[in-house]
């Protein structure tokens, strides 16, 4: 899994499969939504578009995915079928991630947006985010991600009853091993 020209912006493992969402090279704003196979018998191109990419993740058997346009959305491929439309937002998706019942995404503008996976509930839980984002976890109790400014790394966490991000640690110029 991994870019051949652009960035990946996530990947996501369902049952059968991996996938992976990519910024397109040239021109600039398309996206690559691809899957590769677990048995390794194929590995697809299943959607491309002219829309920015926005995250992706695996609900089950299924798999979420954001295009950032006017409005933003995210789309769910059923493993049975095509996609179609989960819901539109105005909190254009960066990065996504899944946890439990709910769907989080980092908006283009540093906010930190939690919602149901059907769109409901919609609500940003943090504001403020802004940087180079490197990655973005969760655990049972928190959320976790990387936010790079001037070249220092900040592990930020947020507990998932909510609250107030906060550094777990920093790190000036980290040695990539």
């Amino acid at each position: 899994i991994g870019s051949t020209g652009g960035f990946t912006f996530g990947t996501a493992e369902a049952p059968t499969a991996f996938w992976d969402i990519v910024s397109g090279q040239l021109p600039p704003g398309t996206y690559q939504l691809r899957r590769y196979l677990k048995d390794g018998s194929s590995d697809t191109i299943v959607e491309s578009g002219s829309f920015a990419p926005g995250g992706i993740v695996a609900d089950g058997a299924d798999i979420l995915f954001g295009l950032r346009g006017t409005p933003s959305a995210v789309y769910r491929i059923p493993a049975s079928g095509p996609k179609v439309l989960a819901f539109s937002t105005t909190k254009t998706p960066q990065r996504m991630l899944k946890s439990g019942t709910d769907l989080y995404w980092i908006t283009t503008a540093g906010e930190i947006v939690r919602a149901k996976t059907d769109g409901s509930q919609e609500t940003v839980v943090a504001t403020g985010q802004t940087g180079n984002l490197q990655h973005f976890t969760a655990t049972s109790t928190n959320l976790y991600w990387v936010l790079v400014i001037s070249n220092v790394f900040h592990l930020r966490t947020l507990p998932l009853s909510g609250g107030a991000p906060s550094d777990a640690d920093t790190v000036s110029s980290p040695t990539i091993l």
